[in-house]
């Protein structure tokens, strides 16, 4: 039995469980401005990865993100130098 808040229809069909559908946070990276780098995500997360980019200072300048297989990588291809932002990435 799972653990968890469920939304059933009039007819009593399931339409909604949250103990499928809850986000796991993988792991959570300082990137300091102008750097680069890139985060390898596990074999064993499975599920759609998400990332978000949160500035630290206020500043509207992120750095470029991309996502190539189960690799999340940061860099500075902006045209002005990033912040210094908290990455937090997960899959759901």
């Amino acid at each position: 039995m799972s653990i968890g808040a469920k939304v059933f229809n009039s007819d009593g069909s399931l339409q909604f469980d949250s103990a499928a559908h809850l986000s796991r946070v993988l792991g959570i990276v300082a990137v300091p401005a102008g750097s680069t780098g890139s985060v390898t995500i596990p074999a064993d997360a499975t599920g759609s990865i998400w990332w978000v980019l949160l500035p630290t200072d206020g500043s509207w300048y992120m750095p470029s993100t991309s996502l190539s297989g189960r690799t999340l990588s940061w860099g500075t291809s902006t045209l002005y130098t990033p912040a210094d932002v908290t990455l937090i990435y997960g899959v759901y």
